[in-house]
């Protein structure tokens, strides 16, 4: 029995079984989400309806979109400023807030980066729907979605116990969410602008992941499929009828119509987060207007239709959220109006992008 005892063997595998026993009270594997970093909690305000529409508690809709796709961001945790909201309830009973600031909600940065400090957010966003314009023929909806988000530790004096006094924008967006292209649609226009702002917010979400509006563009654009030679041989008698229309009538290619005045170009403002530009409405033609096209040019490079770049027909500005510092920007504006023609282009004077 002693020698049983004393053998080596033995003795190596007692050891094996006490530490086996060990590990399994505590384990010394530590799993990635163990050591990851918390997500960031960021604090949704009500989204603002800036659009002039008559779509019911668009604002409403659009909050809860849009704090949905930004709770599907990776490493960010969104929390509506709702009285519904138990972080909000929380602070409020616990006296961190005031119940005037829940019921009234904010669009002033300060404001909000004192709100988000108070219930101990790493994150604020101030959005708003900027527009909605509906095609009819087929029917489709698009909406503008903008808004800037602040990190509230880099934004907050501690020491002064205040915000500071102009909050720097971490991200700011600018996008336009559309719905599907429906022929003959009788529904609800309200379950396009659903459908428009689930699109806008996915856009937004991505945004503050860290994406450019090319990037998302692209990776959404669907893949073109291969014609076949039919295909093909009709596309090239297609595009010969539409020239041998057009040099058969003396026109001018489709280029812009005399009776379409074209709109005036005001000024161009530069903000914290954008470029906004302001024009005079057509006059002198007794045209419907339609809408607005606004082209950009970056850096003396060529015209490109942007995203976001064609305003109601109602609006006599417009933001482009879409812009880097120290680049320049130079924009041109032209009207569309109800009978398809289109007024010639008129330029704005370039600017540089230097926020102050």
């Amino acid at each position: 029995m002693t020698s049983i005892r004393t053998h080596k063997w033995t003795r190596y595998i007692s050891a094996l079984l006490v530490l086996t026993f060990v590990a399994v009270l505590y384990p010394t594997s530590v799993s990635a989400a163990d050591v990851a970093d918390p997500p960031a909690k960021v604090l949704l305000f009500p989204v603002s309806d800036n659009s002039g529409s008559d779509v019911r508690a668009l604002g409403r809709m659009a909050s809860g979109i849009l704090q949905l796709a930004i709770d599907g961001v990776a490493g960010l945790e969104c929390t509506d400023f709702s009285p519904t909201s138990a972080i909000v309830r929380r602070a409020r009973n616990e006296g961190r807030i005031l119940p005037v600031q829940v019921e009234a909600g904010t669009s002033d940065p300060m404001q909000a980066v004192r709100i988000g400090h108070a219930l101990l957010m790493d994150k604020v966003i101030i959005a708003q729907v900027e527009s909605i314009r509906t095609s009819n023929s087929p029917r489709l909806v698009e909406t503008v979605l903008s808004g800037c988000m602040y990190d509230v530790r880099d934004n907050y004096d501690v020491e002064a116990d205040e915000p500071v006094a102009s909050p720097v924008v971490e991200r700011a967006f600018g996008v336009v969410g559309a719905s599907r292209t429906r022929a003959n649609y009788k529904g609800s226009e309200r379950l396009l602008v659903r459908e428009a702002l689930q699109d806008g917010a996915y856009k937004v979400s991505q945004i503050l992941s860290g994406k450019s509006v090319a990037e998302i563009d692209a990776a959404r654009a669907k893949p073109e499929r291969k014609k076949s030679a039919w295909r093909g041989l009709g596309w090239l008698l297609g595009v010969g009828l539409l020239v041998a229309l057009v040099a058969g009538t003396g026109g001018d290619g489709g280029g812009p119509s005399p009776a379409a005045a074209p709109p005036i170009p005001d000024r161009v403002e530069v903000e914290a987060n954008a470029i906004r530009l302001y024009w005079t409405p057509p006059s002198g033609t007794s045209l419907t207007l339609l809408r607005y096209h606004i082209e950009r040019s970056r850096n003396s490079q060529p015209w490109q239709r942007i995203d976001g770049g064609a305003a109601d027909a109602g609006r006599t500005s417009w933001p482009d959220f879409d812009v880097e510092t120290s680049n320049t920007y130079q924009y041109r504006i032209r009207a569309l109006y109800t009978n398809s023609a289109y007024s010639e282009w008129r330029v704005f004077t370039a600017v540089v992008f230097n926020p102050t």
